[in-house]
């Protein structure tokens, strides 16, 4: 009853060795963890941006009936992690692409508040500004069309863009 053996259980030591092996687990583990997660924000961002961008062109295909000026919209909209995000429609040059499209933009006011959801009309929020691209156009035309979304606190780079082509119809005939 009263001897002991060698393997009777964990000692001091054992535990101290044991708890050091998972605390450099864990900072080897720690820094994986962290870009996960920063790359998964990022992500979602881009998802959001992504989706805000192919609202837009729907948006400005069913705004064809208003003219070409009708497609030249900025709107906000938040990407549900509480950033804003501007999105900006217009038609352009043949030979505008989309990275100096975006060089070309203005930065976008500091707190704008976002519109409540993309919607078929221009919504309350959303900016029309007369475009020189639009000068001469008469229908029935096709025009290129440029959508670009990018984080207000963060305007140097697009989160989304996409370029297509929107053909104007002649209304009334």
């Amino acid at each position: 009853m009263g001897t002991r053996r060698a393997d009777d259980g964990f000692g001091l030591v054992e535990v101290v060795i044991a708890m050091g092996i998972l605390a450099l687990l864990a900072i080897a583990v720690l820094p994986m963890i962290i870009t996960g997660l920063q790359v998964s924000t990022t992500q979602s961002r881009v998802a959001s941006a992504t989706q805000l961008v192919s609202s837009g062109i729907d948006d400005a295909r069913a705004n064809i009936a208003l003219g070409c000026a009708a497609l030249d919209v900025t709107r906000y909209a938040s990407d549900g992690r509480g950033a804003t995000i501007q999105i900006v429609g217009a038609v352009v040059a043949e030979t505008t692409d989309e990275a100096s499209f975006f060089s070309s933009l203005p930065t976008p006011s500091p707190s704008p508040t976002p519109s409540p959801s993309p919607s078929p009309s221009p919504s309350p929020t959303a900016t029309v500004t007369p475009n020189p691209q639009c000068t001469g156009v008469t229908a029935p035309a096709t025009v290129k069309y440029i959508v670009v979304a990018r984080d207000v606190s963060d305007p140097t780079e697009a989160l989304a863009s996409a370029t297509t082509r929107i053909f104007l119809p002649k209304i009334g005939e």
